[in-house]
């Protein structure tokens, strides 16, 4: 029996082709859909980032990522204060005490925004009253100190007490406010209202060793007086405060109130150098360098180096990259030695320019002598003298200029 073949009917011929017209009917409708449900998309992801940046807490994370230069945002301290304000200036509850706290340092410092102490003090007491320990304990020195406020030792021992409930024991943080500045008044009584309150604000240690600055650098409230100094350093040493155990030793160096013992000095440069004091490791360096109350070291001149240029400060970059350029306690290094002045001098530190010139001048291609010139030029605008010596003797036609390089010397006494 013969099979036989199927086709397709007249009226399935039709449905096919109905059907086909119904999708092709059907694509534009489709594709606008998809077209609205995309832009509903992108929409709702512009809101969503939207509403992301108004939230205080990533305000606040962009305004650090700018103020420290990290998550891919390049260091700016402008913009840093442009989104701390952002969110510090918003009227929102509970506030978010961080963005005011971050403000008041920017505007203590000047950083991305012109220095005012009394904004400074402002933002201070408004992450203060929202009960960060850090702002209360900072906003008590303002007030101790006169710093952007009147002074009211009252003030000062209200808002210490209130930080130290916060941080049980002493406040263990950094002072943003002691650094700087004439204080008026008679020191003498202040330190009596304060100990007739019953503040323990003398008691901590970064504020001994401040008071002790006051005293050995003298200023018109706080007389210099080399052995008030000394008393407030010592006080400050028992509790283990780096800053003032360099201080310490820097007295016994030059014999400021005691009388001087390089020994006892780089005793003291040693412990705070071992705290991470910068300056302290500096001025070891340079005491193993000369001999000074030790024995010559070169190799330890090098380690303490080391340490510092790890802070990118320009003074022991400078001089780690001198270490490098004559093997000194290092093996000698021409390419570590340009990248340890350069680090330096990019910070407009004239020895390190100079250092950076000579160091160029002595490769005979056109592009190092270009770049000698170029710093030599630079270190002369600062008015660096042998730099403007050198500057002169170039214009006169002397190409072969030598251009002599030495340490930069710490101890260095203050006018």
């Amino acid at each position: 029996m013969k099979k036989r073949t199927q086709t397709p009917s007249r009226s399935g011929l039709y449905t096919m082709k109905r059907l086909i017209f119904l999708i092709l009917c059907a694509v534009p409708a489709v594709y606008a859909e998809a077209q609205s449900n995309m832009a509903i998309y992108e929409k709702n992801q512009r809101d969503l980032l939207y509403s992301l940046f108004q939230s205080e807490e990533m305000q606040n994370k962009i305004g650090t990522a700018f103020y420290y230069g990290e998550s891919g945002f390049t260091e700016n301290k402008a913009s840093a204060v442009r989104w701390f304000r952002k969110c510090a200036e918003r009227k929102v509850l509970p506030p978010y005490i961080l963005p005011p706290y971050n403000l008041a340092v920017c505007y203590y410092f000047g950083e991305g925004v012109t220095q005012r102490k009394d904004s400074a003090v402002h933002y201070f007491h408004s992450a203060a009253k929202s009960g960060l320990a850090e702002a209360q304990y900072n906003l008590s020195l303002c007030y101790f100190f006169g710093e952007g406020v009147a002074r009211d030792t009252a003030q000062a021992a209200l808002w210490y007490r209130k930080a130290i409930k916060k941080k049980k024991g002493l406040p263990e943080m950094q002072s943003w406010t002691i650094q700087a500045g004439q204080h008026g008044g008679d020191p003498k009584s202040l330190f009596k209202q304060m100990i007739r309150k019953e503040s323990r604000i003398l008691e901590a240690a970064d504020v001994q060793n401040a008071i002790g600055e006051y005293y050995y650098r003298g200023t018109s409230n706080f007389p210099k007086d080399f052995k008030m100094a000394l008393y407030w350093f010592r006080r400050s040493i028992n509790q283990m405060e780096g800053r003032a155990m360099y201080n310490l030793g820097y007295c016994f160096y030059f014999g400021d109130g005691v009388a001087l013992d390089k020994d006892s000095a780089t005793h003291y440069f040693k412990l705070a150098a071992e705290m991470g004091v910068i300056d302290a490791q500096c001025d070891l360096a340079l005491c193993y360098f000369f001999g000074d109350g030790v024995e010559k070291n070169n190799e330890l001149v090098a380690y303490w180096y080391q340490k510092a240029a790890r802070s990118e400060y320009p003074l022991p970059c400078n001089n780690l990259g001198y270490c490098y350029e004559f093997g000194i306690g290092t093996t000698q290094d021409l390419k570590q030695a340009e990248r340890y002045y350069k680090i330096a001098a990019e910070q407009d530190y004239a020895h390190a320019q100079y250092n950076l010139a000579a160091l160029y001048a002595e490769e005979d291609t056109s592009s190092s002598q270009r770049k000698a010139r170029n710093w030599l030029q630079r270190a002369a605008e600062q008015g660096y003298i042998p730099a403007i010596e050198a500057m002169n003797a170039i214009k006169k036609g002397n190409k072969s200029t030598y251009i002599p390089k030495g340490l930069r010397y710490g101890f260095e006494k203050a006018p």
